[in-house]
């Protein structure tokens, strides 16, 4: 598990990978300040071999445009090996953001983590053994 706060606390970043799947939570404002350990933390899950990344938005009550580079960088770094990101309980106003820069159709956009674990098991086929992660 991976945990960055913000230097001034407004940020906390939670990553865990579970091999080709990770959970990287999110709480505070994504801004100039914050985003680049969003980056960070996405980035090294996809080094590591994370192919589905799901991004628990729940606890962001703020995104500028920085947190949304971020989180274009991570599609960039899962688009290789076939990934997909997949954002959790985004806010009103980062959902509209999305819909008017029609970023969403980057993205796997989820209510619930629960809602995030059955698309990614959706992507495999009949037969194959999706991944173990989180608690169901």
């Amino acid at each position: 598990m991976y945990v960055d706060k913000g230097d001034d606390g407004i940020a906390e970043i939670r990553s865990e990978n579970y091999g080709e799947v990770c959970l990287v939570q999110v709480t505070g404002a994504v801004d100039l300040a914050t985003a680049p350990s969003l980056k960070r933390s996405l980035h090294e899950a996809a080094d590591a071999g994370c192919r589905h990344a799901i991004v628990d938005l729940t606890g962001v009550c703020y995104m500028d445009s920085c947190g949304y580079g971020a989180l274009l960088s991570a599609v960039r770094r899962l688009r290789p090996v076939e990934g997909i990101l997949y954002l959790v309980g985004c806010e009103p106003a980062i959902l509209r953001m999305l819909q008017v820069t029609r970023l969403e159709r980057l993205f796997c956009l989820c209510s619930t983590l629960a809602e995030a674990r059955s698309a990614i098991r959706g992507h495999y086929e009949y037969g194959a053994r999706p991944p173990a992660f989180g608690r169901d």
